[in-house]
């Protein structure tokens, strides 16, 4: 999630990819009016302005190879701005506890009045769960 909140309009491809498993055919992104927008053409939907995060809830699946997560974003300059991140995360057991890290899989931005249910634990993900 850090490499994703430095994100701006004006990252290449290359931030992309700290923040994106761009590995995976169906790696997404939402907006909060529920628009699918291409990875690669992110940034021109990105602004400046880096919200505070405040984890809600983080579930690592059985399998290691994948998490789910939650966080709340708060906008410091503007203090009735909320948002709710809901992120999918692919990665590996090799990644995971061989020091790598998870990469986006499924990015979905809620709006403030509508936080997203808690992922429940599980052993092996199911592609029909994603956000």
């Amino acid at each position: 999630m850090d490499a994703y909140v430095t994100l701006t309009p004006k990252s290449g491809d290359g931030q992309l990819r700290k923040a994106f498993a761009m590995n995976k055919a169906d790696v997404s992104w939402k907006g909060p009016d529920g628009a699918s927008v291409p990875v690669t053409q992110l940034a021109s939907h990105l602004e400046n302005a880096e919200p505070k995060l405040k984890p809600i809830a983080f579930v690592v699946g059985g399998d290691a190879a994948t998490a789910r997560g939650i966080w709340e974003a708060r906008w410091p300059e503007q203090s009735d701005r909320v948002a709710y991140y809901a992120v999918d995360f692919a990665g590996g057991p090799k990644n995971m506890w061989g020091g790598g890290a998870f990469h986006i899989w499924h990015f979905t931005v809620f709006p403030g009045d509508k936080q997203p249910a808690t992922p429940a634990a599980y052993c092996h993900y199911d592609p029909d769960q994603a956000w």
